[in-house]
């Protein structure tokens, strides 16, 4: 099996998706694993029409692949839970408008928590001392399950500002609780949700993975160099795209963010 693994994309899907389409022939992808968070970034919350753009331009393109044969996994992050609960948080979309599409969008990906690949478990922020998936994480979200969905996104640790001793798997930082603290049933985890300069990896007794390469500064700037991670029979391969200098060429023309 060959995945391709693509970070959070907050809200930046048009400009990311496109640079994974142009890797996809050429690795032979057999399967492309989203990680979550596709809405929301810095300063753009009252941008209803951008949010609009970003879910149809994510659901042409995971519908399309599908289409011609290509399983995409769509994962869940904090981010975008909030939409399907309706629990907003302070960097959500207030619009209810836009509230209501996002969570339509969001059961029609068939997304949901949690992928096994390749020897690898790959969620959005990962499993952190005795947190394990549990069977329904691997199966596309039922609304059955929003109020266990709930409680996951109120499982914030210390160092996200929360209150619990560990941040769930929409939630563990990669730093300060994943890295040094994974449950040592899941030793080999591929992970998004913490920004990287790129694609990173702890190996204390675990192979612990962070592919969360194309988050912004506040300035709209990049943290990381937007790598993606290619999983070829248990083993991972660092692929490069020129993420960077598409970003800065939208920016230089101003439409980036396109204003509502």
């Amino acid at each position: 099996m060959r995945t391709l693994v693509v970070g959070d994309l907050h809200l930046l899907g048009s400009t990311i998706l496109p640079l994974v389409t142009a890797k996809l022939t050429d690795l032979a992808v057999d399967q492309v694993v989203l990680l979550g968070d596709y809405f929301d970034q810095w300063s753009e919350t009252e941008n209803s029409k951008l949010y609009q753009r970003e879910l149809v331009f994510l659901t042409d393109w995971v519908t399309a692949l599908r289409a011609q044969g290509t399983p995409v996994v769509c994962l869940l992050g904090n981010h975008d839970v909030p939409y399907l609960t309706g629990s907003l948080s302070h960097y959500s979309s207030a619009d209810p408008v836009v509230g209501r599409e996002i969570s339509a969008g969001l059961f029609h990906l068939g997304c949901q928590l949690a992928l096994k690949s390749d020897g690898y478990l790959l969620s959005h922020a990962g499993f952190v001392d005795t947190e394990a998936p549990e069977h329904w994480y691997f199966a596309p979200l039922s609304r059955s399950h929003l109020s266990d969905l709930s409680r996951l996104d109120h499982t914030i640790g210390f160092s996200r500002g929360g209150l619990a001793r560990w941040g769930s798997l929409l939630w563990a930082d990669f730093d300060t609780e994943l890295s040094g603290y994974f449950n040592p049933d899941y030793p080999r985890q591929i992970v998004g949700h913490t920004p990287v300069t790129q694609l990173t990896r702890e190996r204390a007794d675990g192979t612990i993975i962070d592919v969360d390469t194309f988050s912004l500064f506040s300035n709209h700037r990049p943290i990381g160099n937007g790598d993606l991670l290619l999983l070829v029979d248990g083993h991972v391969q660092i692929i490069p795209t020129d993420f960077c200098e598409v970003l800065a060429a939208k920016q230089t023309h101003g439409d980036l963010f396109p204003p509502s």
